[in-house]
């Protein structure tokens, strides 16, 4: 069977009124760096080169129902000063169930899960 794999880039729909906190999160709480920006889409990338695009939409889900939706993982080296930053910020912290992590919404969007570096080689 031919080789099937994630590639680099996301979407996610926000609430077009979360669109400025969610731009400021990406950019100043995950030192995202922002490629594109135009009327109808937000477009970051991480370190790792993954990219995450934000578009406004009036139909996005609401943060409490993305619970019940996929969600994405980050992974950090520095877990309590990145889950301190995110939680400074004033995120929607999420019910997850699993220690050593932080659910959460991010602003007018999905749910993502933060772990450390070190328990994310524990899963692998």
């Amino acid at each position: 069977m031919e080789k099937v794999d994630f590639g680099v880039g996301l979407s996610m729909p926000v609430k077009p009124e979360s669109r400025v906190r969610a731009v400021a999160f990406l950019s100043n709480v995950l030192g995202c760096t922002k490629t594109l920006e135009n009327d109808n889409y937000s477009c970051f990338r991480f370190p790792n080169g993954q990219i995450l695009g934000i578009t406004p939409d009036e139909n996005a889900l609401s943060e409490e129902e993305y619970e019940n939706s996929t969600w994405m993982e980050l992974i950090t080296e520095d877990f309590e000063g990145t889950k301190k930053r995110i939680q400074e910020f004033g995120v929607r912290e999420v019910e997850g169930g699993m220690k050593d992590a932080l659910f959460f919404n991010i602003p007018g969007g999905a749910v993502f899960r933060l772990i450390s570096a070190e328990t994310a080689k524990t899963m692998a």
